[in-house]
This record gives structure tokens, sequence and C-alpha cells, in this order.
């Protein structure tokens, strides 16, 4: 949500298989602001190519999968990312994450499916990222920083060849 606050008329699409009314209610008690951005809930199965088509996820910039709370989530996981990628193709460049709880399940589909499709770790991301800022004073403030959305923004853009390689002085001249 933050990161979208200056553009209008962006959804977040939720497609799952807990109740909607629910997922809403909770939602909206976790988060007071949703600025500019409209929340959709679908019920539906994630993993099931019919439910996923119910939220036209051909058109969104990016799809995440989060692991469901079950024993074994990685199976469900793999069955959804292999249904988004029925539904979107190989030939789609958007950004499809996902969160895996296994190392060897984030091997194979790095292995099985096209480069767009990021699996992560969770649980090491969060342990490196406490590993850093244990060992370096002030590190933590870097990290929100960085991955923080509050009052910032990133850009992107083509630059001209004749930018790249050079510093941050010597294309600002």
């Amino acid at each position: 949500i933050e990161a979208n606050r200056s553009v209008h008329k962006h959804s977040i699409v939720i497609l799952t298989s807990e109740d909607k009314v629910e997922v809403e209610d909770n939602l909206r008690n976790l988060i007071s602001d949703f600025g500019t951005i409209r929340l959709v809930v679908r019920r539906g199965e994630p993993s099931s190519i019919n439910d996923l088509l119910i939220v036209n996820p051909l058109s969104a910039k990016v799809v995440i999968i989060l692991a469901a709370d079950v024993p074994r989530p990685d199976a469900r996981t793999v069955k959804t990312a292999l249904a988004v990628l029925t539904v979107r193709g190989a030939d789609s460049k958007a950004p499809v994450i996902i969160e895996v709880a296994q190392d060897h399940t984030a091997s194979a589909l790095r292995q099985a499916l096209p480069k767009n499709f990021l699996p992560i770790i969770t649980n090491e991301v969060i342990s490196k990222v406490a590993a850093h800022t244990s060992r370096s004073a002030g590190i933590g403030a870097v990290y929100q920083e960085l991955l923080g959305f509050d009052g910032n923004e990133f850009y992107f853009a083509q630059v001209p060849t004749k930018l790249v390689g050079q510093s941050f002085a010597t294309a600002a001249e």
C-alpha cells in the first residue's frame, strides 16, 4: 500500500481459500489507511486454474504466492506456482514471488520455472537480516531505510548509454 501511495486506481487482489468476509475484516483491523488502493478479496483455491482466472493474474504487475499455514506448505505453494505458470504462460515478464519453507523446494522451483518466478525462503531471509543487524551497530536503521517505504519512493527509468558506469556526481553534471 505504501509503495503505491502515489498511484491512483491501483488494486490489490487476494485469492484465498479462507472466508472472504473474515479476511476482509482482519485486513481492515490491521490496516487503517488503504490510501488510493482498492482491496479486492475473492474466495477460491489458489492452485485451481479456474479460480485463478477469477482474479485475472494476466493483468497483475506482480503475483505473490504466500505459503499456507498448513503442514507441508511447500506442496500447496508449488501447485499454486504451477497453476500461475499455466495461466500466465512462460512468456510473461511480471515477477511471481513465491514464499517457500524449504531450501530444496526453492532450488527445484528455480530450476523448473522461468526466471521471473522468484522463490523466497522467508525464515532464511529473516534470520540473515537478524544476524546482520546483530553484528553491526546501526545496520538495522539502514535496513529499515532501504526496505521501508515511509516517505521514500523509487522510480526506475532507462538512462542514456553514455551514463552507464558513471558515478552519480558525473551523471548529475
